[in-house]
């Protein structure tokens, strides 16, 4: 948040992440946990998983967002 005029619930945070490594939005996948959190990767536009806490970020969640970008992972 140090790097940003505006934090969550802003989207800028994860706007700026994805124009430093150059991703698209709907090629980005934001796992979130708060509310605001939430609104924020809504907003900005990326593919949005939401997870109950940071211990809920596993496999299962991340082939969730290979199979959402439609990645092949065999």
């Amino acid at each position: 948040n140090e790097d940003v005029i505006n934090n969550k619930p802003n989207p800028e945070p994860y706007l700026i992440c994805m124009d430093y490594f150059k991703v698209k939005k709907n090629n980005a996948v934001i796992y979130e946990d708060s509310l605001v959190g939430i609104e924020s990767a809504l907003a900005s536009g990326a593919n949005l998983i939401k997870i109950k806490n940071r211990n809920d970020l596993n496999l299962n969640q991340i082939l969730k967002a290979i199979k959402i970008l439609g990645v092949s992972h065999d």
